[in-house]
């Protein structure tokens, strides 16, 4: 959507908002139509409100750009937005019924004609009115436009752009629209939502650091959406009208095969076999995740990260189980039927202990294992113990494990990529047996050859 959709309309933002309304010809419907019909899971799974804006508050990794707010934020950037300083929402309601506003709104609407100050004009006094709704004041009071929110000359002029961006988006889309909808959400659920809740949620999205990787925090959102394909929620394919798919036999869960294939079921402390395994998670990364621990209504509310008492380390423990889980019920169980109850456990626990600590170690510069080329003998050691501590926890038995490197002399320079490849006993391999792979690939940069590694392994295990 950003680079397909947005691209297209960046020129003309720049000269120009693009117009905003309810009505379904109105340029931002127009482009949300379009991303419904060409991303969106179901149609349903997700509204425009949960996809654009702030890394800080509910939403996915990277979140959707909005064009009108982008083209509004462009041109209002481009005035002196400290004119209106001091501005109260009463007296910028007054500015909007003078005889001066009306006349602006007339001739940025001419025909074939473009008053480009005009539409900078009235693009700022849009950016000051979206502040000033985003403020809510308590009963009384008033809100107040402060410039220097957005003039600040020690930021460069794209992150003043940007700070005024999010503010449009959040005045537009996320108090009056996002927050109702999760609220609902959650009701259907049958979880009670309150304010306090709904910004301990917010403060656990802004918590997760830049380094945890998109797909454990797009997994927890779909989560929190239900918008994870499971077979529950994709038997509208079978049963298009919802009373009739409400009457039909539910799907098995993967995992368990005693319950339902659906987020409350695997998520909310029915399927015995995760419950399990979140209890031993917790005991591997020392870290408590039971309801109690959370303050959650009850287990799904935990999952959701619908918790009373917010917690840094303990939300990036729940997002990495989840999407442990869900990635191991898409790529293993869905496939390899008839595990017993430890069988399952075992696996799910290792896959979670795992990427905890592929993604929570203090970074290598500031660690104990130092660098490739640097490393004092002590350091060496460490390293070493820590691959096989990682190593030793893959499940090589039901596992396809590769590991791949390339290198050059110089860079670019005469480089070459391997690969070796352990397969399990199930699988088109049919046995448990290893793979060398090896190639020169003549002049080269090194990061060519560690992808070219990278694909040697996809191809050879797609034959």
């Amino acid at each position: 959507m950003n680079v397909f959709v947005l691209s297209m309309l960046v020129y003309i933002g720049m000269f120009s908002p693009l117009p905003y309304g309810e009505k379904r010809s109105s340029a931002s419907r127009r482009c949300e139509a379009l991303f419904r019909r060409y991303i969106v899971f179901c149609g349903t799974g997700y509204i425009w409100e949960h996809l654009v804006g702030s890394q800080s508050r509910f939403g996915p990794r990277p979140s959707l750009i909005d064009p009108w707010a982008r083209s509004v934020a462009t041109l209002a950037s481009q005035t002196d937005l400290s004119v209106w300083d001091g501005y109260t929402d009463q007296a910028i309601e007054d500015h909007r019924e003078s005889a001066d506003y009306g006349a602006m709104v007339a001739r940025s609407q001419d025909q074939g004609i473009l008053h480009l100050d005009d539409l900078r004009s009235l693009a700022a006094i849009d950016a000051v009115v979206a502040d000033l709704y985003a403020q809510y004041p308590a009963d009384g009071e008033s809100a107040t436009f402060v410039a220097s929110t957005y003039t600040d000359r020690e930021l460069r002029p794209v992150d003043r752009r940007r700070r005024l961006e999010r503010r449009i988006v959040y005045s537009t889309y996320h108090y009056t629209a996002q927050d109702p909808d999760l609220v609902a959400r959650f009701a259907r659920m049958g979880l009670n939502c309150t304010p306090e809740l709904l910004a301990n949620l917010h403060a656990a999205y802004d918590s997760m650091p830049p380094k945890l990787k998109p797909y454990y925090r797009n997994t927890q959102f779909k989560l929190t959406l239900n918008a994870l394909p499971t077979e529950v929620r994709m038997l509208w394919r079978v049963e298009p009208v919802k009373e009739a798919r409400d009457a039909l036999p539910r799907p098995r869960c993967y995992l368990c095969e005693a319950g339902e294939d659906s987020i409350t079921h695997m998520f909310g402390g029915q399927c015995t076999r995760v419950a399990r395994a979140l209890q031993v998670f917790s005991a591997n990364v020392q870290v408590d995740l039971s309801a109690q621990a959370t303050g959650a209504q009850n287990a799904l509310a935990s999952a959701l990260l619908l918790w009373s008492r917010p917690h840094p380390e303990r939300t990036q423990a729940m997002v990495i189980f989840n999407s442990s889980v869900w990635f191991q019920r898409c790529n293993f169980f869905a496939f390899q039927g008839n595990n017993t109850a430890d069988q399952t456990v075992d696996r799910i626990a290792r896959e979670a202990t795992l990427n905890w600590r592929l993604h929570c170690h203090v970074p290598k510069s500031k660690s104990k294992y130092g660098s490739a080329g640097t490393r004092t003998p002590a350091q060496e050691t460490a390293a070493r113990a820590l691959a096989h501590d990682i190593i030793a926890s893959i499940d090589h038995e039901n596992t396809i494990v590769a590991y791949t490197d390339g290198a050059s002399r110089g860079n670019p320079g005469p480089c070459g990529a391997g690969a070796i490849i352990t397969y399990p006993r199930w699988g088109a391999a049919a046995g448990k047996h290893t793979e060398e792979l090896s190639a020169g690939l003549g002049r080269g940069s090194n990061q060519l050859v560690e992808l070219w590694a990278i694909g040697m392994v996809l191809a050879d295990i797609e034959t």
